[in-house]
């Protein structure tokens, strides 16, 4: 009963999200017709701002921030989060008190309404093409110089295991040493509470953890040593 109730919630969660996406479409079509490209960081900020906080709000999924005030003063980041759930997006997007760029799979596109938004306010990759993974680096970096941070989950997917981390991939840690910027690590302490993706329709309301970290002179450092600062750190907030 409790799982059969949980699916009906996640359902719920979908027409909520669903229904928000919807009205943000038209919004975005008037607004780049209007203003071209000058409409993007307003765009963003209704998704991050406005939509993720409201539908996490109405499917009674709350969070706490711990240690934010590290990123004050600071960015733009190069902002790296674990990945357990759907949720995920959502909660990223809320906390983070700027406005990013997200590294998305090209695949994301195919989704009816969902690839809409993602086209057009996402850094899209091809992970299976060298080319594509070498233009979306190009990328990311000029949007850094333009200010906006980058999000990208350093584990490439969905973890679906038992563990709290897989395995880092080189991507984030190369934008950061390359370019100079300061990493911001979002750790979330554990979504997969409230939406385990290996239950099909799955949700319920609760509270997760953000705790945020700061790794500074990336340029200094190897990737590994990255890699095992970034991941050390979101051990750290797993007892």
């Amino acid at each position: 009963m409790k799982q059969i109730l949980r699916s009906i919630w996640a359902l719920f969660g979908v027409l909520v999200f669903g229904t928000q996406l919807l009205l943000l479409i038209p919004t975005m079509l008037i607004g780049f017709l209007l203003f071209g490209p000058k409409a993007e960081k307003t765009m963003i900020w209704l998704g991050h701002h406005l939509i993720a906080p409201l539908t996490l709000f109405l499917t009674g999924v709350t969070r706490t921030q711990h240690n934010r005030l590290v990123l004050q003063g600071k960015g733009p980041f190069v902002i790296v989060s674990n990945h357990r759930s759907f949720l995920d997006i959502l909660i990223n997007a809320a906390a983070f008190p700027g406005l990013y760029k997200f590294l998305s799979k090209k695949e994301m596109i195919s989704i009816p309404v969902w690839g809409f938004v993602v086209k057009r306010l996402c850094i899209l990759v091809d992970r299976k093409s060298a080319e594509s993974r070498a233009k979306s680096m190009s990328i990311m970096r000029a949007e850094l110089g333009r200010g906006f941070s980058i999000l990208i989950y350093p584990e490439g997917r969905r973890n679906r295991g038992t563990e709290p981390l897989t395995e880092f991939y080189d991507g984030a840690f190369r934008l950061a040493k390359e370019t100079g910027y300061p990493m911001a690590v979002m750790t979330l302490h554990d979504p997969r509470e409230l939406n385990d993706p290996r239950k099909g329709l799955d949700l319920s309301p609760g509270k997760v953890q953000v705790h945020w970290d700061l790794v500074e002179q990336t340029s200094e450092k190897s990737l590994e040593e990255l890699k095992v600062e970034v991941r050390e750190k979101m051990l750290s907030h797993w007892n």
